[in-house]
């Protein structure tokens, strides 16, 4: 897990002594896990001060929020943490640009390594792209930014549910996925000559986007919150998508980027938080079952590689 900001060590407030990380990690899990968040938000609040600094009041209504969340209606929970932790993450976050240095990430050196050995899968992909499924035949909520044939998706995991049958077909991208810590979200990206992708927001800060240019033609790009970038075959960006953003492959040829949403680094404890948030209350969404719900659309493409 990440740790931003403060000692290895958390103070337990309420006792006087202190506690490793380990064991307030399991500690805060279990708690989290039965959205029992009072015994626990002590450990919050120095996360808290640091995201709204002087404003102290907002900090501590938060924190009062958290630990009675046991007093909300059980169905209104999952969207109030969302609400909490959107807006701690972008107090937290409020000096950083859209794009990130590629080098604050030192697992994103290891994964370029590999991009050769990827190259023969993502022609494989691109060899079969008749028969692979438009996004939003995966994901019917798509149909709000793409509405043709033009995008399409090789999905091997979505907010932490394996697509097994994928990861089976492409199994050296399984690999090079695997060296990504904290992919919640991951698929090959084909935007097909001419798609442009109109101006969106994902839909929670608690992670971020990173793309590895796999076939970049010319006359392709991204712009993030007015910040333009191209993309480089074997090279690197990283984003917040929770920014309007929008694209566009503008070529006569096919545009492949391997796309991966992964958990966004916060300080301990709210990683823990963010965790769950993404793993288990997004994971359990409409959104994403729906998308479970629509994996047969893959079965041509199995078909032809198996």
């Amino acid at each position: 897990m990440n740790r931003v900001g403060w000692n290895s060590t958390v103070e337990n407030n309420q006792s006087g002594c202190h506690k490793s990380d380990h064991v307030a990690e399991a500690e805060i899990r279990k708690h989290i896990k039965n959205m029992n968040f009072a015994p626990i938000s002590h450990y919050f609040k120095p996360a808290l001060q640091q995201a709204y600094r002087d404003e102290l009041t907002h900090s501590q209504f938060v924190l009062e929020t958290i630990a009675n969340i046991g007093n909300v209606a059980l169905a209104e929970r999952p969207a109030l943490l969302i609400l909490i932790m959107t807006d701690v993450i972008r107090k937290l976050t409020r000096h950083e640009s859209a794009f990130f240095d590629c080098g604050t990430f030192p697992w994103i050196t290891d994964v370029e390594k590999l991009y050769p050995s990827i190259v023969d899968e993502v022609e494989v992909a691109l060899d079969n792209s008749e028969v692979i499924p438009a996004f939003q035949e995966i994901q019917k909520e798509q149909e709000e930014i793409t509405c043709d044939e033009k995008w399409k998706v090789v999905l091997f995991k979505g907010y932490g549910e394996d697509i097994d049958k994928n990861l089976d077909l492409f199994p050296k991208t399984a690999q090079l996925l695997n060296h990504i810590p904290g992919w919640t979200t991951g698929m090959f990206s084909i935007l097909l000559p001419g798609k442009e992708i109109p101006a969106h927001v994902g839909p929670y800060a608690g992670v971020l986007r990173y793309h590895l240019g796999l076939k970049i033609p010319d006359n392709c790009g991204i712009s993030v919150r007015g910040e333009v970038r191209t993309w480089q075959e074997g090279k690197s960006l990283v984003f917040d998508d929770s920014f309007e953003h929008f694209a566009w492959n503008r070529s006569g040829k096919k545009r492949v980027v391997l796309f991966v949403d992964f958990l966004r680094p916060l300080p301990f404890p709210l990683n823990l938080l963010n965790e769950w948030v993404v793993l288990e209350v997004m994971n359990n969404s409409d959104f994403i079952r729906g998308l479970v719900d629509n994996l047969h659309k893959y079965k041509a493409l199995h078909e032809l590689l198996n």
